[in-house]
Formats: structure tokens, C-alpha cells, sequence
């Protein structure tokens, strides 16, 4: 194809255009230097175990990754419990795609959620800007154990003299049953096991132990794997508690303060031995007023007595017996004034009627008192004594109603009730009161003696003799059939005595009164039988 000729003022005005138009028609822009054509890697956990899920402490987890425009060069993981910004974790570089992973667990708590991270870098140094990631709970199952394999306690006993040795097997944290001498020591030697397991293996490790004696570290000692041994001397009167924990590879520690078999607990400084002074046949006796010799157990005469007084002594194995304290009826401790063998006397008037116990323990130079103090057991006021058949200003007596006997009642369900009892006490003497109780109910009332004797009853003065009915009858309850009555009598000194039963223990009855109560689980009332007289309607009847 053919141009026309162009004149020379146009040909001028196409240069001119040609030289403006030329940087934009004739030149390209070029990309900047830094522009970064690489493609970042991704990544992808091809095995681990589901999100949330509860796990083994012991993870094997697989990865995988890939490059569009090079290839993946290495990877890159972290662990963490929580959710932090990525660039922050502590990256860990491997070119493995898979690993078993020991997830740590809370030193106190077997349970305890980790996430885990990888992303790929590639060729080029780029890395994956969106890590794959799981969630899930590690599990450590079994607390790791502590073995010990030597527990010794040495010192030097005073009372004979001479070296001991006592294997250590006691783990009681607040009363232990092993006891060494004060100011001995203890040597300690133990090894650790870790029983956690996958189907056919064991994998449990143990990666170190730490230790404290509770009366001289505030905080665990060691850490180490070599840390198996602890000895400890000059040990102060008192309790020492040893605690141990292994810590296995997933980071939980023994619990030593509830697996009782990682710790030993030993007393330091032996008991004082007390012991009131015995006869020939090894009981106990005592003195009373100063002029009446007594043995253990012994019952005195009640009313009269103003002081009890017996020798205690007491001797220390280890060390020296500082004073003697003494108590009476679990009052509180008072000291002797003698430091060794004493003299103990209780008693500043008459005391009361009832069971007593005067107890005495020395006390050592460290303040260390006798557990087990010796005790010294009296009664003080012999119990009223029933009688079933008594013959007394020419009045026979006969209990009604007797063990087994057969009661009639009339229509109001009323019947009489005999009982007698005397009191030993420079006796025998009259009572000072009764009381009665019906099928296991309350004891009612304190019911006076006859002041006078009632012949026509069969009852001499200081008896008692009363009528009593029975409750009302119901659909449930039927006078006819078996029924108990207890009885008491009390005397001038508020020392009571049950019928048909000579065994008593201390009680307190509903009046505030001290009294010895008898032992009514074993048929200790008066079982008695009751049939309706004949012609006695059905009635209806409340006690008295």
C-alpha cells in the first residue's frame, strides 16, 4: 500500500508529535525489584488425633506438605496450651513428617490440653502462612511411684545405754508409729518406677526425684534422676514427715501427701514410761484419808472420803524426766511438785460419790509428755441394792412384778408395781428416791420411799409402792402380750442401783444428777407378761 507525499509544514508537525509521543509508545514500565513471584507452601496434619479429643501423653502424629512453585524443604512445629500470635510460638525445625510427641502434662493433673502447630518452608525460605493445627487433651495415666529401698532411724537410747537402730515403716502423717531417739537421724534411699503403658509395652520413665523433710525444707530439694538419697541428723523432738515425689517424662510428680507408700514418718524423742506404785500382785494401791490402804477397782465407802493419795513414778529412754503432772476425771493437767518419783493426792473435801480415774505421766526435758498415762481406778459410794424377797419390820417383802411373771390388768389397764432396795453405805439404809421406766420409755419422775411401812401392801418403810397404767390402746399397740419395766433407786449420795442388774456404766440422767447406769441392751429390765383379767373389757388408758 502507497502514502501520499506530505507537504514540509506537515512533515514538521509529525516530527514533533513522533518526539512527544515517543516515551509512551515506545517504552514498557518494569516490575519493581522486590516483587516475590514464590508461592508459600501449604501444610496438612495427615494423622493426630481428633479436635477436643482425650489422649495418651504419648502422641505419633504425621504431617505433609507441598509447593505449587518449588518444593517443601523442611518443616516447622511448636506446642502450646493456649492460643498465641503464630510468629510468637517457639518453633522447632525438623525435616521428618512424623514423630511420637511426649506432651506434658500439669505436675498436680493428669489431664491437661496442648495444641500442636507445623507449617512447611520451602526451597526459598517462605513458610506457610497458615500453620495446620490440632487440639486435644493429653492424658498421663498413672502417677508415677516411689520405692524405697532404705528407711533408718538411729540414736542413742539413755535408760539401758546403749546404740539403736529402727527400720522406718511408718507413712501416718500425724502419728507415727515409729519412734528413734531425740537428736537422732535418718537415712533415706529410694528408686522410682513409672507404670504408664501402650498395648504390649511399658513406657512409662521416671526422669528425676525431688525431696523434703517437712521440719527442715519449706521447698523441694533435687530434680534430678540422681537424686535418691537424703540423710538428716540432730533431729528435734517431735514429728518428722519425709515426702518424695518422682517426676516422669510427661511431667506429673508422684502426690506424696496422698500416696502414703512415697513417704516414711518417724517420732523423734521416745514417751516417758508413768506408773503409779503396785503390791506384790502387781495392782495398783492407793490410800485413802491417809489411813486406809486400797487396791485398783476398789469401792469406798461414799460420803466420807476427803483424799486419795498413791506414789507415781515415771522414767525417760532417752533423756530425763523434767516434771510430773496429774489429773482427776479428765480435768485438766496440774504439775507435781516433785520432778521424779511423787506423791500424788487429789482430793481438797469430800469427793463426790461415783467412778474416778486419777491419771499421772512425766513429762520429759524436751516437754514431751507420756502418752499413755498410768491411771488409777476407784469408786467412791457402793449402788443401792434391790432385793426381790426381804423381810423388814416384820413386813415380808415380795417384788411384783417378778422376771417372767404374769401381770393382770383390769379394765382401766392399771396394775401395781412393789420394788425395795437398801443402800450399803454404813447400811443397809433406806434410798432416797426411784424411778421407773415403762417399755423402754423416758424414766419418769424421782419418786420418794414410803416414809412409813404399808402392811396391807407387803412394803416396809423405804420401799416403794405404786399403781401404773398402761398406755392407750391402738390398732398398733395391745395391752395383752410382753412388756418391760426398769426400776432405780437412788441413794443419799446420787449413786443409783438398777434392779436385776449389777453391771453399770457412768451416764447422765434427765435431772443433771450424776448417776451409774446399768447396761439395758441385755435384757437388763424386768420382762413380764400381761393379760387381761377376766371380764375386762377393752379400754383406754394413759400413765399416770
Amino acid at each position: 500500500m502507497r502514502f501520499p507525499l506530505l507537504g514540509a509544514g506537515t512533515a514538521v508537525l509529525v516530527l514533533a508529535m513522533l518526539v512527544v509521543l515517543f516515551p509512551v509508545l515506545g517504552c514498557r514500565e518494569e516490575p519493581p525489584s522486590q516483587f516475590d513471584r514464590n508461592k508459600a507452601p501449604e501444610t496438612f496434619l495427615t494423622s493426630a488425633p481428633a479436635e477436643s479429643s482425650l489422649t495418651f501423653y504419648r502422641v505419633h502424629l504425621h504431617w505433609a506438605g507441598f509447593d505449587r512453585d518449588g518444593y517443601v524443604a523442611r518443616y516447622q512445629w511448636a506446642i502450646t496450651d493456649s492460643v498465641p500470635d503464630t510468629d510468637l510460638l517457639p518453633w522447632s525445625t525438623t525435616t521428618r513428617t512424623d514423630s511420637v510427641f511426649i506432651f506434658q502434662v500439669q505436675e498436680d493433673a493428669q489431664i491437661t490440653g496442648r495444641r500442636f502447630y507445623v507449617r512447611a518452608v520451602d526451597n526459598e525460605g517462605r513458610r506457610d502462612d497458615t500453620p495446620a493445627y490440632t487440639f486435644f487433651v493429653a492424658r498421663d495415666a498413672i502417677f508415677p511411684e516411689v520405692l524405697f529401698s532404705r528407711a533408718l532411724g538411729r540414736g542413742r537410747l539413755l535408760s539401758p545405754e546403749r546404740d539403736t537402730t529402727v527400720v522406718i515403716r511408718s507413712t501416718a502423717e500425724a502419728i507415727p508409729t515409729d519412734t528413734i531417739p531425740a537428736n537422732g537421724s535418718v537415712d533415706f534411699a529410694w528408686t522410682g518406677v513409672d507404670r504408664d503403658t501402650i498395648p504390649g509395652q511399658r513406657v512409662g520413665r521416671v526422669m528425676g526425684f525431688r525431696h523434703k523433710l517437712n521440719t527442715r525444707e519449706l521447698d523441694w530439694v533435687g530434680g534430678g534422676l540422681e537424686d535418691t538419697t537424703a540423710s538428716y541428723s540432730g533431729l528435734s523432738s517431735g514429728v518428722h514427715v519425709l515426702y518424695v515425689q518422682a517426676l516422669d517424662e510427661a511431667g506429673l510428680a508422684t502426690d506424696s501427701y496422698v500416696q502414703s507408700a512415697s513417704r516414711r514418718s518417724v517420732v523423734a524423742n521416745f514417751d516417758p514410761d508413768s506408773w503409779f506404785e503396785t503390791n506384790e500382785s502387781g495392782r495398783v494401791v492407793f490410800v485413802a484419808d491417809g489411813t486406809q490402804p486400797h487396791v485398783q477397782g476398789d469401792t469406798l465407802l461414799g460420803g466420807t472420803v476427803r483424799r486419795i493419795t498413791s506414789r507415781v513414778s515415771a522414767r525417760d529412754r532417752d533423756g530425763s524426766i523434767g516434771r510430773m503432772q496429774f489429773r482427776v476425771d479428765g480435768d485438766n493437767w496440774s504439775d507435781s511438785s516433785q520432778p521424779g518419783d511423787s506423791l500424788i493426792e487429789v482430793g481438797s473435801g469430800s469427793l463426790r460419790d461415783g467412778d474416778h480415774v486419777l491419771q499421772a505421766r512425766g513429762v520429759d526435758n524436751l516437754a514431751r509428755t507420756d502418752g499413755t498415762p498410768a491411771e488409777l481406778r476407784f469408786v467412791i459410794g457402793f449402788k443401792p441394792v434391790f432385793h426381790t424377797e426381804y423381810t423388814m419390820q416384820n413386813i415380808p417383802f415380795v417384788q411384783y412384778p417378778r422376771e417372767g411373771g404374769v401381770v393382770e390388768v383390769d379394765a382401766s389397764g392399771s396394775f401395781t408395781i412393789k420394788f425395795f432396795a437398801l443402800d450399803k453405805e454404813g447400811g443397809p439404809g433406806p434410798v432416797a428416791g426411784y424411778a421407773w421406766s415403762l417399755d423402754g420409755g423416758p424414766f419418769g419422775g424421782d419418786d420418794l420411799p414410803l416414809s412409813q411401812p404399808d402392811a396391807a401392801h407387803g412394803v416396809p418403810s423405804g420401799g416403794y409402792y405404786m399403781t401404773i397404767q398402761l398406755p392407750e390402746e391402738t390398732d398398733d399397740y395391745q395391752w395383752e402380750g410382753p412388756h418391760t419395766i426398769a426400776i432405780r433407786a437412788r441413794d443419799l449420795g446420787n449413786t443409783w442401783g438398777f434392779s436385776n442388774n449389777p453391771r453399770c456404766e457412768e451416764h447422765y440422767n434427765e435431772f443433771q444428777e450424776r448417776c451409774d447406769w446399768a447396761e439395758m441392751k441385755d435384757a437388763a429390765a424386768i420382762q413380764f407378761t400381761v393379760v387381761r383379767r377376766a371380764g375386762a373389757a377393752a379400754g383406754r388408758s394413759m400413765y399416770r
